[in-house]
């Protein structure tokens, strides 16, 4: 494993080839190398169990999880529309989104939560 020279870095981002899970042993492995506080890019789709723990016991500080909201806002503005095909306001459509882009957002934060 080979790292760019950081010295003047807060973060390091990382990015794992696995679109459902955040490889423990490769995280262990960069930690073990330097201090540097990690942002794991493509956190979207790691089950919350995992997140839960490598939030509490790595040192993982931010988790990039705007790929999983887009798809709760996805998923709720189809419903919408789907609901009603003839209706066109846009902002009642998008009011329909709002509660489940909360609840999926509430969802991933309480993983997050310290012990």
């Amino acid at each position: 494993m080979r790292l760019l020279d950081i010295e003047d870095n807060h973060l390091m981002p990382v990015s794992f080839q696995t679109p459902h899970s955040c490889p423990t042993d490769a995280c262990r492995a960069i930690e073990a190398l330097s201090d540097i506080p990690l942002v794991i890019h493509g956190g979207s789709g790691v089950p919350d169990a995992q997140r839960t723990a490598l939030a509490r016991e790595s040192a993982i500080c931010k988790f990039n999880i705007g790929t999983e909201l887009r798809m709760a806002f996805g998923a709720a503005l189809r419903e919408a529309v789907g609901a009603d095909p003839a209706r066109f306001d846009r902002v009642q459509i998008l009011k329909e989104t709002h509660d489940p882009v909360m609840a999926a957002t509430r969802r991933i934060l309480a993983a997050l939560k310290p012990a």
